[in-house]
């Protein structure tokens, strides 16, 4: 009976370059999102081979929780930070866009059940019922709006120097950042009287 198995994978930096939209190889203090999984069906052997047991849902393992069956959700997986301080010299930096990528996913597929249920997409984050998006919300309120290829929704989140970024999510999932011209202060201001 085997009692483990182990997996070594090497991939050249230059494939992985052409998909990363950022350097690679990756410079110090760089972060990647990562995850693996495995999958195990239950079997049984008949006449000396593996068969399925019918009728069984699999076994799924993975790195890091997707919150879902679904390994296709990577802004769950986990983070990967390149470092070239000695091993144990080096600190871990938290995503400062994390908590607005966790609520504009909410968004997203609160959009997409809202498609499903309905028809069409929510035109209104209050139509999506979202639970407030807390400190993503200290600056701005998130915005939604339909678009030819679906919706785009933002929300605001600041860098460690205080530069304030605005996320993206669309229809197709994708995510992107763009620096905010508009001053700090404005922000607020607009975040007040909206």
């Amino acid at each position: 009976t085997d009692r483990s198995w182990s997996v070594v994978l090497a991939i050249p930096w230059d494939v992985l370059q052409e998909y990363a939209n950022c350097p690679a190889p990756p410079r110090g203090g760089d972060q990647w999102r990562i995850n693996f999984s495995r999958v195990e069906w239950d079997v049984e052997i008949r006449d000396g081979q593996y068969h399925k047991v019918p009728d069984r849902p699999e076994h799924n393992w993975v790195w890091s929780p997707q919150s879902a069956i679904d390994m296709h959700r990577p802004e769950c997986w986990g983070y990967v930070q390149f470092v070239t301080e000695a091993p144990g010299q080096a600190t871990f930096r938290p995503d400062p866009s994390a908590a607005a990528r966790e609520y504009l996913m909410q968004v997203y597929h609160a959009q997409h059940a809202y498609k499903n249920r309905m028809g069409q997409w929510a035109t209104s984050l209050e139509e999506l019922a979202i639970p407030e998006p807390g400190a993503v919300q200290t600056l701005m309120q998130p915005t939604l709006c339909n678009t030819d290829e679906g919706f785009e929704a933002t929300a605001i989140y600041l860098t460690a120097d205080n530069t304030p970024h605005l996320l993206h999510v669309r229809a197709d999932s994708r995510l992107w950042s763009t620096v905010v011209e508009a001053p700090q202060e404005s922000l607020k201001t607009q975040s007040s009287t909206d």
